[in-house]
């Protein structure tokens, strides 16, 4: 990816969480619980076995001084009025359906888009924050923080190889 992309303040920092993971067995991840605080979301949490999607995204766009949703749930992005429609920009907020019903989901960021499937930056992908793809037809919502800056001033999304590699335009 070419290091002069306008990257949204948001991303930034959740790439500075990337590894950070649950705990298994009864102790805990106090980074974890700390983004229950971070994001600012009315919910108490002792433990990094609640799903924890949501907080993260949270935590990541209240870091960057931006209003969140403070939701904990990730269907909550969906229709918050802290957050407006967008196309597939880079750091867009990426609401996903679930298989445990129409209540339940995922969120993340996107960060890139390509053979039918969205790569997203998250918290709680396999107990941990990091990237990875998920299928594009389980895609509910595409989301930018309503004070975030004008979602146009920032890149599309990248498209991505199936081999995973960015594919230049140029």
């Amino acid at each position: 990816m070419d290091i002069d992309v306008i990257t949204p303040a948001w991303l930034s920092w959740a790439r500075t969480e990337i590894g950070i993971r649950e705990i298994v067995g009864a102790q805990h991840n106090p980074r974890v619980l700390d983004y229950w605080r971070i994001g600012r979301v009315p919910l108490q949490v002792n433990d990094d076995e609640t799903p924890w999607c949501a907080a993260f995204a949270c935590a990541a766009i209240e870091a960057a001084s931006v209003r969140s949703p403070r939701t904990p749930r990730a269907r909550g992005f969906a229709d918050s009025p802290h957050t407006v429609e967008c196309d597939a920009r880079l750091g867009a907020i990426v609401v996903l359906s679930s298989s445990r019903g129409p209540a339940s989901g995922h969120v993340g960021f996107l960060t890139g888009i390509g053979n039918g499937q969205l790569i997203l930056l998250g918290g709680n992908q396999g107990n941990r924050v990091c990237e990875a793809p998920f299928s594009a037809s389980k895609l509910v919502a595409l989301r930018w923080p309503a004070n975030g800056g004008d979602w146009r001033d920032y890149p599309k999304a990248p498209a991505i190889s199936a081999k995973g590699v960015p594919v230049s335009d140029g």
